[in-house]
């Protein structure tokens, strides 16, 4: 019977000693500090934070109560291979992690950085373009050529005598222009600039300008209608005489009313002529060179010769 009780209390014995090494086994860590728990690391955003082989980084935080600790926390990748810096006050996050050895970073947030944009202002104005010329001339063509500036393109503007500025080409690169479809002995202006230009703006030069004047055609044989225009001078009584070539073609009494008086030569002539209305008692003159069919003649400045078809450029 005493053996007996001696067995149960060796069995009581064990017992208690294991119940006591299960409770002490479940309550311990590695550190003796408390549990110990891996968490994933995430960034300010809430996005899991991962390395630059693209594995979630964890972290592994013990403290006394179970909560996660502000300090002395450490982010673990892959069985321990890549380390990072310590949990950023209990909110998972990590700044940056670095590979065995410390060769390497790759960081986990990234901040966006405003690029500042830059001011652009128009470009310089070219120099002027020089030696602006035309050559070649016929009867109803010519060449413009001018020395090359730096610049972007050119435009270049026209007329005839008496006429508005017309655009003869808004863009070109080119310094030698062929210019067709002239009409024969008319005197024309050009005019060129040089610019440049960018997403602000356009510059010009200043305009360098010439003139020219187109060849007779030679060729043409036609009849030719004259238009005088007459003084007013209280309808006196004067003699108009005509001269093609300085040859009378036509003589008779007017009024100076200042009405035109209009009268069409009865032969053909060929190429340039000369054409000229004279008032015989006041020998007031108009003179003009034409290869064309028609020409007016002004006699109203009296005593002074008015010859049509001058250059007349600003």
């Amino acid at each position: 019977m005493k053996h007996i009780k001696v067995i149960i209390s060796v069995l009581l014995a064990v017992t208690l000693v294991a119940a006591l090494f299960t409770a002490c086994k479940g309550n311990g860590s590695k550190n003796g500090k408390g549990t110990t728990q891996i968490v994933e690391v995430t960034d300010e955003n809430g996005e899991k934070v991962t390395d630059e082989y693209g594995k979630v980084v964890t972290t592994v935080i013990t403290d006394n109560s179970g909560e996660n600790s502000d300090e002395g926390g450490v982010v673990v990748v892959d069985g321990g291979d890549t380390t990072a810096a310590a949990a950023d006050g209990g909110n998972n996050s990590a700044d940056s992690a670095t590979t065995k050895g410390g060769s390497k970073s790759t960081t986990a947030s990234t901040k966006k950085k405003d690029k500042k944009k830059e001011k652009v202002t128009k470009p310089a104005a070219p120099a002027t373009p020089s030696d602006f010329k035309a050559t070649d001339i016929t009867k109803d063509s010519l060449t413009l050529t001018w020395k090359a500036v730096k610049c972007d393109a050119y435009e270049i503007q026209y007329k005839a005598s008496g006429r508005d500025w017309e655009v003869l080409k808004d863009s070109t690169t080119a310094v030698k222009i062929p210019i067709k479809g002239l009409n024969s002995y008319t005197s024309y202006a050009f005019r060129v600039r040089a610019y440049s230009e960018n997403t602000a703006g356009k510059s010009a030069s200043k305009w360098a300008q010439t003139t020219a004047k187109t060849k007779a055609d030679e060729k043409n044989k036609r009849f030719i209608k004259i238009k005088a225009k007459l003084p007013i001078d209280s309808n006196k009584k004067e003699t108009l005489q005509l001269y093609v070539n300085n040859t009378l073609i036509k003589e008779q009494e007017i009024n100076c009313n200042g009405k035109y008086f209009t009268f069409t030569t009865e032969k053909k002539y060929e190429g340039l002529v000369t054409v000229k209305a004279v008032l015989k008692s006041s020998k007031t003159t108009s003179a003009i060179q034409t290869d064309k069919d028609s020409c007016v003649l002004d006699l109203t400045a009296i005593g002074i010769d008015v010859i049509i078809d001058e250059d007349e450029f600003d």
